[in-house]
């Protein structure tokens, strides 16, 4: 890698201030990239995943268009609190830094817990999708089934989390190129997702909608886990004040990025099967 060079700040290309013995994360986080960073995290695999787990719990299609609404609405809360956040405390780091405040202890429990299992097994479950969508593509007929067939999607997600890895650790301005490219891309997904749709429900094709709030096909005690199901197709929020200090002007930032985001509720309500 490149040493850093000084530049007409007197800081050097990688945060690094000339002179002074001390490293700072460099600032090149835009609006865009905040949008792109958490638009992506949102729509991901736990999209295609979800859907199925809500509508199944929920046993009616209102009922579940409720769930995805609610669960909007508390992820958007929740977001704006730690944009909140973010904008307050000028530290990168997210809920460890903010744990750190009250207790050093609360700010080690949560990265071992987090390392453990709470960021271990999203990564595992988004990744292993991500393969076995990639695996189906690539399949004809009975090619690939079985034991070699998830013996491939191991690989592959395994490999899938190295690359991500090693693009976040070689360069931010890569991994923020990246991220934009990939959002885009999920976003135009979507958009044919939802054209494609709205398309078949003006051509008459609302049957599933008949009943569609009938309390009859509704078991209420499996409304935990719709709710589950909703929260987490909805994650990724979170992940945003982690590189506050990598943002420029982070108190508008922050803030406006997550309010961008959560403004586009509506195509992953759309996005839910009828």
């Amino acid at each position: 890698m490149e040493d850093p060079v000084p530049d007409s700040s007197g800081k050097g290309s990688r945060g690094g201030e000339v002179g002074t013995g001390k490293v700072h994360l460099l600032k090149q986080v835009t609006l865009l990239d905040c949008v792109a960073l958490i638009v992506g995290m949102v729509i991901g695999s736990g999209i295609f995943i979800s859907p199925k787990g809500i509508l199944a719990n929920t046993g009616t299609v209102g009922w579940a268009l409720i769930v995805w609404v609610i669960c909007g609405i508390f992820s958007c809360v929740g977001a704006l609190c730690y944009a909140e956040l973010g904008a307050s405390i000028d530290k990168s780091g997210g809920d460890y830094t903010y744990l750190r405040i009250l207790h050093p202890i609360l700010g080690f429990l949560r990265v071992w817990t987090g390392i453990l299992a709470v960021r271990t097994v999203p990564w595992t479950v988004l990744s292993v999708t991500t393969a076995k969508y990639v695996i189906a593509s690539l399949e004809t007929g009975d090619c690939g089934r079985g034991t070699s067939s998830m013996a491939a999607t191991k690989i592959l997600a395994c490999c899938i989390l190295m690359c991500i890895f090693f693009i976040n650790c070689w360069s931010v301005r890569l991994s923020r190129r990246i991220q934009v490219i990939f959002t885009v891309a999920k976003v135009i997904g979507l958009i044919i997702i939802i054209v494609a749709g709205a398309s078949v429900l003006c051509a008459g094709h609302t049957r599933n909608f008949d009943n569609a709030f009938d309390t009859r096909s509704v078991t209420w005690v499996q409304f935990p886990k719709a709710f589950y199901s909703g929260l987490f197709a909805y994650s990724g929020w979170q992940f945003l004040p982690q590189l506050t200090e990598e943002i420029i002007d982070p108190g508008r930032r922050l803030l406006k990025g997550c309010w961008d985001q959560y403004g586009g509720l509506c195509p992953y309500l759309s996005r839910c099967p009828v």
